[in-house]
């Protein structure tokens, strides 16, 4: 994705996140909807301002829809690696293929920031979001026990990592 240029995939556009204070708000709702420990408005702000930092939300091309995100994706780049800060669909919209949409993308950013690993975490019980990034050619390398919390007690990250081919 050209940065500030939104790119259409079917009914939905990805676009670069802010940078008014509306739109972190409603990323913010979105981030809560997909997670217990949502982030707030001014901590996706906050990340967005760190150099390296790309900020891309999926939004519905429909002319009639308002703007709020139905996906968020947010990755950091540093020298040649970068990672997946956070990504999340809507409850509402899962199971369309955005989470892979979004992906694709932030991967895409990745790349083109000189990234030549992207590195992950993502709930061990979360089986939907491991079947993504297997099928995208992410590996486990690692575990972080009492990571996540849940909404039963701890849950364990698992740390994937993936080449990014140029």
């Amino acid at each position: 994705m050209t940065k500030g240029q939104p790119e259409r995939a079917g009914d939905v556009v990805i676009r670069p996140l802010g940078p008014d204070a509306a739109s972190f708000e409603s990323a913010a709702r979105l981030h809560h909807r997909c997670f217990i420990d949502g982030w707030s408005a001014d901590t996706l702000k906050d990340l967005c301002t760190v150099v390296g930092t790309i900020a891309i939300t999926a939004q519905s091309a429909n002319r009639t829809a308002t703007a709020t995100p139905i996906g968020l994706a947010i990755m950091r780049t540093v020298l040649d690696q970068a990672d997946l800060l956070t990504i999340g669909v809507d409850p509402d919209h899962r199971h369309k293929g955005l989470g892979r949409l979004l992906l694709q993308n932030a991967e895409a950013s990745a790349r083109a920031l000189g990234a030549r690993t992207l590195f992950l975490e993502v709930s061990q019980d979360n089986t939907a979001a491991n079947a993504l990034y297997r099928d995208a050619g992410y590996i486990v390398t690692g575990k972080r026990r009492n990571y996540y919390r849940t909404e039963v007690g701890c849950g364990t990250a698992l740390i994937m990592k993936k080449a990014l081919t140029v």
